[in-house]
């Protein structure tokens, strides 16, 4: 804006959009999380996708880190 290449209304449109397109991704990462957990949960995985063993939850002692 600085150089003249667009007006102040052009430079606070372009802000909006971006400012509407970045919200728009957070609420599509956030869907896409939700239903990799949903996924997880509705095929029974959640353990496997969260690296929790019953083993180790039974003893109380984490297992060995590779």
């Amino acid at each position: 804006q600085e150089l003249g290449a667009g007006s102040n209304y052009q430079t606070l449109t372009a802000q909006h959009d971006l400012a509407v397109a970045e919200s728009m991704l957070v609420s599509a990462m956030t869907a896409y999380q939700k239903a990799k957990v949903e996924l997880d949960r509705s095929v029974g995985s959640t353990l496997e996708a969260t690296s929790i063993s019953l083993e180790s939850a039974k003893t109380g002692i984490p297992p060995n880190d590779p």
